[in-house]
């Protein structure tokens, strides 16, 4: 159902991942779902607060909300992306996109990576869908685990974070 009416609009769900939600009453009885797709652009992932459509069904499958942040995405350039030590740099400068780590955190094990896109709320303007490092781990207080940790930093050189002409664009 959720599919069939996203096809009706304009949005392209190319490369879109798809979750799902029950709810229900106390005793057990369904009265809703909502399914929500997931943003991919050429090939990664989406992250952030926007490049998400989340579909709100009611207990008899019945279209009852909508919910969505879709950006046009239209290539600027190719960028060259951030050393190592620029991206460290920057996580150390405090120059982070967004840091999910526990208040009470004294060290964190950074243990995966990957190439994303990052997509903002619909209230912040967004000229460009910034590529990002997604750092992901566990944060640690003294030698306790207390739970999941992730930073997220600029991918692009440090050179292009200020000034975002792309170095392939023609002299003006």
């Amino acid at each position: 159902m959720a599919e069939g009416f996203l096809a009706t609009t304009q949005l392209d769900l190319s490369g879109m991942k798809r979750d799902s939600i029950a709810y229900t009453l106390e005793d057990g009885d369904p009265i809703g779902m909502i399914v929500g797709f997931k943003r991919t652009l050429e090939g990664f992932k989406v992250t952030g607060p926007g490049g998400k459509v989340y579909v709100d069904l009611g207990s008899a499958g019945e279209i009852v909300g909508l919910l969505y942040v879709w950006r046009p995405a239209v290539p600027m350039g190719d960028y060259p992306l951030a050393t190592v030590e620029q991206t460290l740099q920057h996580m150390q400068e405090g120059r982070c996109v967004s840091v999910k780590i526990p208040d009470d955190a004294t060290s964190v094990v950074l243990d995966e990576s990957q190439l994303a896109y990052w997509e903002e709320p619909p209230h912040v303007r967004q000229d460009f869908i910034q590529p990002v490092y997604v750092f992901k781990g566990r944060a640690f207080k003294d030698d306790k685990e207390l739970g999941p940790a992730e930073v997220i930093v600029p991918a692009v050189a440090s050179a292009y974070l200020e000034n975002p002409t792309p170095p392939d664009a023609p002299e003006p």
